[in-house]
């Protein structure tokens, strides 16, 4: 069926011309632009895309998906950080590059095909296009060097416009998710969402490859620490952040806030968190750990990225009840959501695909009854990088399957030598951040107890560079 563009003057409505599996585009008009400040790089209308035909079960359903594509600093003055007038003349930075309408995945969260999606293929889709470089999350309504970056006044036009016109009030449920740049984004907007809609509205988030931990760059490597790109994001664009969390963490400062394992606690919705153990733009591009010509690992990075991959498990040790996880041990970036499964204890293999929908729809899970599948493969070998045999694309993990014990000298000297306070914390939210005032301080004088897993495997979290004192409280990963 020749799909056709939907952009009603009267509303947004179900639009019986469209293909089952393209959305329609809808951008601001300028009244709309100067209210929200909804503006893509260039200036040009932000908007989006929608279905609004969901069927069945899923007819007063809403899947809100947000698109990845990293991020970008006008005006950058750091030869990592991409300048974003590079976005400028496409569609990551002007909505004057939008196609009429977009095309849905064939399986992925938002797909409407039924044999890729069958939990959500017949909700209602909205999907925003990334244009403003900014990871959802900037208000800013003055431009820096001709460039806006207003990400989060897109989303927020978006639902003053679902809300305007009727959409969000006969919706009963509402995940919000994204990939890379948009899995930061739904963690860093769930809150807003929550507060938007109606108490009654199940609200749920579904961030995927967005679970950033601010962890000591490669030694020796140039790149700009992710704590860093924080600040200097929140400072350029005037960064949306969870209001809850700032308080929390006070006096730790609000950009802290971007990061998901910091603002975890206070999202107030339950969420399901899709991340790779070893996720290729953390471990290669924000941590500067070096590659060969050609793109293959460097055996002495090994220690540091085996590193990596028990930070990142450790991070998610105190991710509470009412959370789903699927993180297998993959070396890549962007979960795959049909083709990667990971091996339950009772030898049931599980895919994203299924452990989000019975997560969802509260359904055993006989390999995973909490549906937190962390791969068993991951301490069955000692953290072997990618020893999931199901891993697609990616990088080649071949050098680095060979494990040496992360509390070696070589794993020690591979990262700085400040070690950071591990404090399990069971107490109340409240209590564990003033839990983390403490541990500022006491690290700050010198002090470098070592890490200990829950399953008794020694980590080295280590500080160096330009981060000067590290903090790591579960459920927090703090840096400054």
């Amino acid at each position: 069926m020749t799909s056709i563009v939907v952009e009603v003057a009267g509303g947004l409505t179900c639009n019986s011309t469209l293909s089952a599996s393209r959305l329609g585009r809808h951008l601001f008009s300028p009244q709309e632009v100067a209210e929200y400040g909804a503006r893509c790089l260039d200036g040009s209308p932000g908007g989006f895309y929608y279905n609004l035909c969901g069927t069945g079960s899923g007819q007063n359903k809403l899947i809100i998906w947000l698109q990845g594509g990293g991020y970008c600093m006008a005006n950058s003055t750091k030869p990592d950080i991409e300048d974003c007038s590079r976005r400028v003349g496409t569609a990551q930075g002007s909505s004057n590059y939008w196609g009429a309408s977009v095309s849905t995945p064939s399986a992925a969260l938002w797909s409407r095909t039924q044999a890729g999606n069958p939990d959500f293929y017949n909700w209602n889709v909205v999907q925003i296009l990334y244009c403003s470089g900014d990871l959802y999350a900037g208000r800013a309504n003055t431009t820096r060097g001709g460039l806006y970056q207003a990400g989060h006044n897109i989303l927020a036009g978006m639902l003053a416009t679902l809300k305007k016109d009727g959409v969000l009030d006969r919706m009963t449920d509402i995940i919000l998710g994204g990939g890379s740049a948009g899995g930061f984004g739904s963690h860093i907007n769930i809150d807003y969402l929550r507060r938007f809609v109606s108490s009654s509205t199940r609200v749920s988030v579904v961030p995927v490859s967005g679970w950033f931990v601010a962890i000591d760059v490669y030694p020796g490597s140039q790149v700009t620490p992710i704590a860093e790109v924080g600040r200097i994001m929140y400072e350029a664009s005037s960064s949306y952040v969870n209001q809850d969390c700032v308080a929390a963490i006070a006096p730790l400062p609000p950009y802290m806030c971007l990061l998901a394992n910091t603002s975890y606690p206070y999202w107030g919705v339950p969420s399901f968190i899709a991340e790779n153990l070893y996720d290729t733009n953390q471990i290669f591009g924000q941590d500067g750990t070096p590659l060969t010509p050609d793109r293959k690992l460097i055996p002495t990075t090994c220690p540091y990225i085996h590193n990596f991959g028990d930070i990142i498990a450790q991070s998610f040790t105190n991710v509470a009840n009412r959370s789903g996880l699927f993180v297998p041990s993959c070396l890549d970036h962007g979960v795959d959501y049909v083709n990667v499964r990971i091996a339950g204890p009772n030898g049931n293999n599980v895919n994203f695909q299924q452990m989000v929908g019975d997560w969802y729809n509260s359904r055993p899970n006989a390999g995973f009854p909490t549906y937190r599948a962390l791969d068993p493969c991951y301490y069955s070998t000692s953290g072997a990088v990618q020893c999931n045999p199901t891993c697609v694309g990616g990088a080649d993990a071949a050098p680095c399957n060979t494990v040496t014990s992360t509390t070696s000298t070589s794993a020690t000297s591979a990262t700085s030598a400040t070690s950071a306070t591990l404090a399990a914390s069971t107490t109340s939210i409240s209590s564990a951040a003033s839990s983390s005032s403490s541990s500022l301080l006491s690290s700050s004088t010198g002090s470098s107890p070592s890490l200990t897993s829950t399953t008794s495997m020694a980590l080295s979290l280590t500080c160096g560079g330009n981060l000067l004192v590290v903090i790591l409280v579960i459920p927090f990963i703090l840096f400054i």
